[in-house]
């Protein structure tokens, strides 16, 4: 009987479950997996950090909206690869981590990387985490895995793997691989739910739609828009699903933010549809900001944790927010009553959002080419140079802030941001993700000096596996949004805000990479129209001025 190595195993149930990439540092006790992947035509993309190559499988599981697998070696390797693995947990991201460990007969021993319980460390941050003991057992519970993964909610797993079990052999007639790995999980909304729900939406006077990442994961943007065409809504959304609905829509009230501005007695939303929203930091945790406290909200969630979290919830509904807005249409498309003219309440967001683009524009005010970038300045000059299907992902603490606030969506697999972890530094990964899921597509970073810092050597990923990423790099010298804090609540006195002015431009170069210095507005088109078509990965070093704030930063700082 034919015999087969538990390496051998993993790579044939990931062929089995479709997957093309795998993010990884190489480590011996992983080696049978990597020479499995390799034989079975599974591309292998080696990063320079654990945490990286995280948020590569994160990157390529997003912008694919499917699953992304990272390896991470025993000791160091697992523990670097705890951000990344975080960061998908509080995103959702479903990502497969296969982890190593020292064999089992010297957990106690004082060997090599031993001594560390990788099931233990990594619990509280994933839907499932397990050992496994057994080679044979691979293919059942690496099935498992995959699926608790891409179950809603969806999220991240680890599967760890002590070294007997990978290099051990076993008769492959006992660990068959499973014929099918995915289940259908989405769950549909009570008919009375829906019916409560129309019912509510059509008697508003200012009913809005907030489209959370739970809308964006599910790929509402063909239901969404349906919807909100029929009945008039208009529609905000998390950063997470920018171009659910398109930026230049009529109905499009701009991101959760923007509601901020309906602030005026009668000018408030009165029912809100939260669909795949985490009440929290994007909706201003308990404030009435963004919610008015005499609001109606229907609230539909795939997870029922959720439901009720922070405020109180008038529709309760537990479903997938594909089903409930597939549910919704259906129901509208029955109805005989005429749905209300809103033509008053959309002018008013309308309205609303243009006030916020011309405070945002008078930044840029009475500015010539003399003067010091300003960070918006670049953002729009950014947005400006790209091609209508690219890739766009913003890292830093206001650097990404600064690109939301010019970016203009068209699609929703068009721009990424990090989420509730707040992770700087995750982007050079993310976008080593995302232009390997896509290698026609345009692929552009923006992030700050900060930012960049954290793992800055995947300019050598980025080089080694021909990845024409561009970065551009936000460089203001400072920690920008610790610095504003401190001139808010300790003027005058500046503790670890400060860095140097770094040549990542050079830093980039030395890797391998194309490396260019700006200095001034009229050269950042240029240099990104240059660095698309030399087919290279390219570094743009754009000193910006330490300036205000970016205009979502304070609502940001009222949610904590």
């Amino acid at each position: 009987m034919p015999q087969v190595t538990g390496g051998e195993l993993v790579a044939r149930t990931l062929k089995q479950a479709g997957v093309t990439h795998v993010f990884a540092i190489h480590g011996g006790h992983l080696e049978t997996i990597f020479q499995g992947l390799v034989a079975h035509g599974i591309s292998v993309v080696d990063g320079r950090d654990e945490a990286a190559s995280g948020h590569a499988a994160e990157g390529y599981s997003r912008t694919r909206r499917t699953l992304g697998v990272a390896m991470a070696t025993a000791g160091p390797g697992i523990t670097n690869a705890i951000t990344s693995i975080a960061n998908a947990h509080l995103d959702r991201t479903p990502v497969l981590y296969l982890t190593a460990s020292a064999g089992l007969a010297n957990v106690e021993n004082n060997m090599v990387q031993a001594g560390i319980d990788n099931v233990a460390l990594t619990k509280s941050i994933t839907k499932w985490a397990h050992q496994i003991t057994k080679a044979n057992d691979i293919p059942r519970l690496l099935a498992h895995a995959i699926r608790v993964a891409t179950s809603g909610p969806t999220g991240p797993v680890v599967l760890d793997f002590p070294i007997e079990v990978t290099f051990g052999v076993v008769d492959e007639d006992i660990a068959p691989i499973p014929a099918s790995i995915y289940v259908d999980s989405a769950p549909a909304p009570q008919a009375h739910a829906v019916e409560e729900t129309i019912r509510l939406l059509t008697g508003a006077k200012r009913p809005v739609i907030m489209a959370g990442e739970g809308a964006w994961q599910s790929g509402t943007s063909k239901e969404l828009r349906s919807f909100a065409e029929a009945t008039g809504i208009p529609v905000f959304a998390h950063y997470q699903s920018q171009g659910l609905l398109p930026d230049d829509h009529p109905l499009y009230g701009g991101s959760f933010f923007k509601m901020a501005g309906l602030n005026e007695p009668g000018n408030r939303p009165d029912v809100i549809l939260a669909l795949g929203t985490r009440f929290g930091v994007y909706t201003l945790g308990s404030t009435d900001r963004l919610i008015p406290a005499d609001a109606k909200v229907i609230h539909a969630e795939v997870d029922p944790v959720e439901i009720g979290r922070l405020r109180r919830v008038d529709v309760p509904i537990i479903a997938d927010s594909k089903e409930v807005l597939s549910a919704l249409n259906a129901s509208l498309a029955r109805r005989t009553a005429a749905t209300p003219d809103l033509r008053a309440w959309q002018k008013t967001i309308q309205n609303t959002r243009a006030r916020h683009s011309d405070r945002a524009n008078s930044l840029l005010a009475h500015r010539d080419e003399s003067a010091q970038i300003h960070p918006y300045q670049a953002a729009k000059a950014i947005v400006d140079s790209l091609a209508d299907d690219a890739i766009l992902i913003g890292d830093g603490a206001e650097a990404h802030q600064w690109v939301a606030e010019a970016a203009r969506p068209q699609h929703p697999d068009s721009y990424f941001t990090h989420g509730h972890l707040a992770c700087l530094g995750f982007g050079l990964g993310f976008a080593v993700g995302a232009q390997s899921a896509y290698p026609s597509r345009q692929v552009l970073l923006v992030t700050g000096d900060g930012g960049v810092g954290f793992t800055i050597a995947e300019f050598d990923t980025m080089a080694r596996h021909g990845l024409p990423i561009v970065v551009v790099v936000m460089n203001n010298r400072v920690w920008g949004a610790t610095r504003h804090f401190q001139e808010i609540f300790s003027p005058g006195r500046y503790v670890a805000t400060e860095l140097a002015n770094t040549r990542y431009d050079e830093v980039a170069a030395a890797f391998g990479c194309r490396g260019q210095l700006v200095t001034k507005i009229s050269e950042l088109k240029p240099a990104i129209q240059a660095a698309f078509s030399s087919g290279k990965p390219t570094c743009i070093n754009v000193l910006v001025e330490f300036s205000a704030m970016p205009p979502d930063a304070e609502l940001l700082m009222s949610a904590f």
